[in-house]
């Protein structure tokens, strides 16, 4: 049985990933550092929580794993829904603790980042890359780098726009890249696809087949809403982009996650 460590492991992205892996039969180390650990990432959690294929643990606590290989997945992706910079240095120093502990047992790491750190001028982001590059010897580890756009579905935090206007919360203040938009499932689909040994050192960017489709989602979900005035300018730097197929509609995707907001709410 392949093996896989997943961190953040209840967040958005985290969550779907775990999924996804105990369903193609993996066993899989969950993640999770206790300043994330909310009221509603338990309840989620729930929906996989007693496979027997997955072990849950909070960063920190000592580790009982095998002398087999994993495959690790770090979703920082998940990080631009959080506020507090203090809480990413304490979760990489305990990232860099099981590093150091499991290194002979890394298969592979792939991160999965947001595709707003391709542009070269978010310097706070900038930091956070070069602290995860003091971390990893890329030249020993297989490390895979893929970049995602604004992903949406079930339990999108409230800190993107979909979710704000699905909740309808009245704010100016989103985490979006308006310049594209993936189905949750979709994307990790396409990912797992393309985990691929050769693709070490490519920075690789997922793009939705149709153009304009963040724009298409928020006029599905709001037709009045006015997105005059947003800054759709990216200039992301990358080596590769892989276009994701459309497995799930966007509008299917959008009511998903529109149906998981009703259901929380009962």
């Amino acid at each position: 049985m392949e093996r896989a460590v997943v961190f953040n492991a209840q967040q958005f992205l985290g969550f779907e990933i775990c999924k996804e892996l105990l369903n193609k039969g993996y066993e899989v180390l969950a993640i999770e550092h206790k300043e994330m650990v909310h009221d509603v990432n338990m309840e989620k959690w729930l929906e996989i929580g007693r496979n027997a294929n997955v072990t849950y643990q909070l960063m920190g606590d000592k580790v009982d794993f095998q002398d087999q290989t994993y495959n690790w997945f770090v979703p920082l992706y998940d990080f631009i829904s959080e506020k507090d910079d203090s809480l990413f240095d304490e979760w990489l120093y305990h990232f860099k603790k099981l590093y150091d502990e499991m290194k002979c047992l890394i298969k592979m790491i792939i991160f999965i980042n947001p595709s707003q750190w391709l542009n070269d001028s978010t310097a706070i982001d900038q930091v956070k890359r070069s602290l995860m590059d003091k971390v990893i010897n890329r030249a020993e580890i297989v490390v895979l780098d893929f970049y995602l756009p604004t992903i949406f579905g079930p339990w999108q935090p409230n800190t993107f726009l979909f979710q704000q206007l699905i909740s309808r919360v009245n704010s100016q203040c989103y985490v979006d890249d308006c310049g594209d938009a993936i189905y949750i499932e979709n994307a990790i689909h396409a990912i797992f696809q393309h985990i691929d040994e050769q693709l070490c050192g490519e920075k690789i960017l997922l793009k939705s087949r149709e153009e304009e489709m963040w724009e298409k989602c928020i006029f599905y979900l709001s037709p009045e809403y006015q997105s005059l005035q947003i800054e759709k300018q990216r200039n992301l730097t990358y080596s590769k982009s892989i276009e994701v197929e459309e497995i799930v509609s966007f509008k299917e995707g959008l009511k998903r996650q529109m149906d998981c907001y009703l259901r929380k709410m009962q």
